[in-house]
């Protein structure tokens, strides 16, 4: 798990207890803000990080700004 420090959040400061859940959708909306995408990832590429297929069936590629040191799980 990431700490608290490595996520950027300017524009929701108050985000710190409410992480809302998002879909492909209205993804953009809370652009910068952190957020919880529910979906399944279909591909993982170790240069260009994953492809998660939301909810509302579309795709998001999640980049990571560091490699992850422990495989994901969930």
């Amino acid at each position: 798990m990431a700490d608290h420090d490595d996520f950027e959040d300017n524009q929701y400061p108050d985000n710190d207890e409410f992480v809302p859940y998002v879909t492909a959708g209205n993804l953009q909306q809370r652009s910068g803000a952190k957020v919880c995408l529910w979906g399944k990832v279909t591909k993982v590429s170790a240069s260009e990080g994953f492809l998660v297929k939301t909810v509302d069936d579309q795709e998001v590629q999640v980049k990571l700004r560091k490699p992850l040191s422990e495989a994901l799980e969930g």
